[in-house]
């Protein structure tokens, strides 16, 4: 046993931001057998501790007893365990400050959104994996998780390549449950997750949930223009994206104003079946960041760089910084009054 009561033979699996997404892969892997430990919020550590986890789903539900700290420093890992960051990206470097005492040559599996965070983990780490997270899920209370919707992650090893380690990681996510892509070009599906996530600010300003946005016209019409000009900053910077893990993303886009990617959702449709960004959730849950940042703010940022001009995401940005400055919930906005607010950027 080490110093922190650990058995440093023991595979551990530490999960940085134990979410909806962490702690929903955090009971699949305890019910497989294996051992991880959450690193979460206060309230929600405590839950977990005082009554075990629930992930409900479609399928059942998944009660585990897991272990869970409020800080990674709290850990004495070995190179023997795994590292999965699952935090928004706003919090990543501060889970990377808490893991400043763990090995090196820790693997570190980013399942994040966003682009950055292999950047960064691979500054303090020398296995660093990206991660794809194809699977929707929504904390329902302290302790308690509800997967909605999906069962697909991806993994390759950062920049590019798939090793022993990144076949290992997968081996351990099918035991969990999950279907899992072995992908050497993973950065690529991850830029274009990044352009599907473009939308997550525009839902959260509309108040709508996923279904509903792929099926109503307006909507799509919108996500498609907000999309197509984040694929062309893109291509401008070299760099170019994948819908899924062969699918081309221009086609995907293009499909959006013909329905193909819609669903048969109405208004009325109860909130079991709606799947929310987590966009959306931040802004219900009054928290003080997002990440369109990561999201929108890259695009801006990029096109600033290639000199192409961006006002749907421009000013999808900007009014989330005022809806987060005003403390307000989802919605105050419709697709209409955004669409004009572009107009005005352009003109």
């Amino acid at each position: 046993m080490n110093e922190r009561g650990r058995d440093e033979q023991e595979e551990t699996v530490i999960i940085c931001g134990a979410g909806a997404i962490g702690t929903a892969l955090g009971g699949y892997l305890a019910r497989a057998g294996h051992t991880p430990i959450l690193v979460g919020r206060r309230d929600h550590v405590d839950a977990i501790r005082a009554r075990g986890l629930m992930v409900e789903s479609a399928e059942g539900p998944v009660r585990a007893e897991v272990a869970a700290v409020t800080d990674a420093s709290e850990l004495g890992l070995t190179p023997r365990d795994l590292i999965f960051l699952t935090c928004k990206t706003q919090d990543t470097q501060g889970f990377i400050r808490q893991l400043a005492g763990a090995p090196r040559e820790c693997p570190v599996v980013c399942l994040q959104n966003g682009v950055r965070n292999e950047e960064w983990a691979a500054e303090s780490f020398t296995r660093v994996y990206g991660g794809v997270v194809n699977f929707s899920a929504r904390l329902k209370g302290p302790g308690v998780v509800e997967r909605t919707r999906s069962n697909e992650l991806a993994i390759g090893r950062f920049p590019r390549g798939v090793d022993h380690g990144a076949e290992r990681v997968a081996t351990i996510l099918r035991d969990a449950g999950f279907q899992v892509f072995l992908d050497p070009e993973v950065m690529a599906w991850k830029w274009g997750k990044l352009l599907i996530n473009l939308s997550n600010a525009f839902m959260a300003l509309t108040d709508t949930w996923v279904e509903f946005a792929y099926a109503d016209p307006a909507h799509r019409a919108f996500m498609e223009d907000l999309m197509t000009e984040g694929l062309a900053v893109l291509k401008a910077a070299g760099i170019h994206p994948r819908m899924g893990p062969d699918g081309d993303m221009a086609t995907f886009i293009q499909g959006l104003s013909r329905g193909g990617e819609g669903h048969p959702a109405l208004k009325g449709d109860p909130d079991s079946k709606r799947t929310y960004p987590s966009t959306w959730q931040d802004l219900t849950r009054g928290r003080t960041e997002t990440e369109v940042p990561f999201f929108n703010g890259e695009i801006v940022a990029m096109g600033r760089e290639v000199g192409i001009p961006t006002p749907y995401n421009a000013v999808l940005l900007e009014r989330m910084a005022e809806r987060m400055t005003e403390g307000g919930g989802p919605g105050g906005w419709t697709v209409a009054g955004l669409t004009q607010e572009v107009r005005r950027r352009r003109s």
